[in-house]
């Protein structure tokens, strides 16, 4: 699975950030990387990190499996 940022923003303007695929720590350091992104564009994003429950990423994961296996289907030459 590639890694990926799905990113919603709510009618008040409260964003929630979700990421996906990532190794161990690495999401840290794309979240700063994108917390310093926006910020150069002049938005001031607050709030916390939390990590995902283990049932959520293989749920996640195994969600994906089914997608590429019916978009990729196997090919026989």
């Amino acid at each position: 699975m590639a890694t990926k940022i799905i990113i919603a923003i709510d009618e008040q303007g409260r964003i929630q950030a979700d990421f996906m695929a990532f190794h161990g720590r690495s999401c840290e350091a794309a979240e700063d990387r994108l917390r310093r992104e926006l910020a150069r564009l002049g938005v001031m994003v607050r709030g916390s990190s939390t990590p995902k429950p283990e049932a959520q990423i293989a749920q996640e994961l195994a969600q994906e499996q089914q997608i590429r296996g019916g978009i990729c289907p196997k090919v026989k030459l």
